[in-house]
């Protein structure tokens, strides 16, 4: 429940169509982003003997996640056009955000399997028990760079969208559909 002066003052991931000296009215926008996080599991099996063994990566498991939030400026009467047309707007910045992340899905599995080509590229040993660890941690540091990788372009490829969609002309059209808020 926000005033328009309220949300003007918000951080905003977008990037404004206007000039750097024009403040804009701002009647709604969409918060929150897309988070990625992963955890890694081993396989390890040691010689109860010699206390060698070898570590290989079992299972990486990427999460993404949306946490879409739109604001609608609280005077804006909710049959009105303007909350119909601004809240079908950042309707549009919550879909964009969905179609990156399900298009990335298959990104990150790629760039998993390009540095995993052969299993010496996932499996360690055999080496002391004591080693394990260390070459654990190894392996998570390459998946963890590969994803983040991905991750980031994923955000560049996600503001370009988001910037599709902030356009003048569309300020323009909602303008135009709806006359100027009052």
């Amino acid at each position: 429940d926000k005033t328009r002066r309220e949300l003007a003052s918000l951080q905003i991931y977008t990037v404004s169509p206007f000039p750097e000296d024009v403040h804009p009215d701002v009647s709604g926008l969409p918060h929150g982003g897309i988070t990625m996080n992963h955890t890694v599991h081993f396989r390890k099996s040691l010689d109860p003997v010699t206390k060698a063994g070898c570590t290989e990566l079992d299972e990486v498991n990427i999460n993404l996640h949306i946490d879409p939030l739109i604001y609608i400026a609280n005077d804006m009467p909710n049959e009105s056009c303007w909350f119909k047309e601004v809240f079908q707007h950042e309707r549009r910045h919550v879909d964009a955000d969905r179609d990156i992340a399900n298009k990335y899905i298959s990104r990150f599995q790629d760039a998993l399997h390009m540095i995993f080509l052969t299993p010496a590229d996932y499996t360690a040993g055999p080496m002391q028990e004591n080693a394990m660890e260390n070459a654990d941690n190894n392996l998570h540091v390459s998946v963890s760079a590969a994803l983040k990788n991905v991750f980031d372009q994923m955000q560049l490829e996600r503001q370009d969208a988001q910037a599709q969609i902030d356009t003048l002309q569309e300020y323009q059209r909602l303008t135009s559909t709806c006359g100027y808020p009052s």
